[in-house]
């Protein structure tokens, strides 16, 4: 299953990822995910633990290393049409793990203090981001049309 992971730091900057998917260029790779309620101590409510593709960036082992507070973290999780907004994360754990039988992954986990539910994907897919962009170009123009003319109606009177 594809899952995504985008963590934005306070400096409005993006941990980067390995990933080359359209939708989530430079995200971070997830291949297994789960929530658990009660290993977290006060004022995080839960924590996430999640396996990653490969070995971890720099910044996301400075956030690890200096327990930065990350204030927006989120999961997408496109074949099952939903993602996961986490609140104030805090990464706990980091470890890479070498296979014999393909690429490194890295366990990690983090503390969180809220977390909210979105059904639907996050990131649009290209076509359908395309699409967007076109119907607010034409509405756009079509709105402009109206507005002139509507000018000229009431300069003319």
């Amino acid at each position: 299953m594809d899952i995504y992971l985008k963590m934005v730091t306070n400096r409005d900057v993006m941990v980067k990822g390995g990933s080359k998917d359209a939708d989530h260029v430079d995200w971070i790779e997830v291949l297994t995910f789960d929530r658990v309620y009660d290993r977290s101590v006060p004022p995080f409510t839960s924590e996430i633990r999640l396996m990653i593709v490969g070995s971890p960036a720099a910044e996301l082992w400075t956030l690890a290393t200096a327990g930065v507070m990350v204030p927006t973290v989120i999961l997408d999780v496109p074949a099952r049409r939903e993602w996961y907004l986490f609140r104030e994360a805090v990464v706990s754990q980091l470890r890479p793990i070498d296979r014999d039988d393909g690429p490194v992954i890295t366990l990690m986990s983090f503390l969180i203090t809220g977390a909210e539910h979105y059904p639907g994907a996050y990131a649009p897919t290209a076509a359908a981001a395309q699409a967007l962009t076109r119907a607010a170009a034409q509405a756009t123009k079509a709105l402009t049309r109206v507005t002139l003319a509507r000018l000229r109606r009431f300069l003319t009177k």
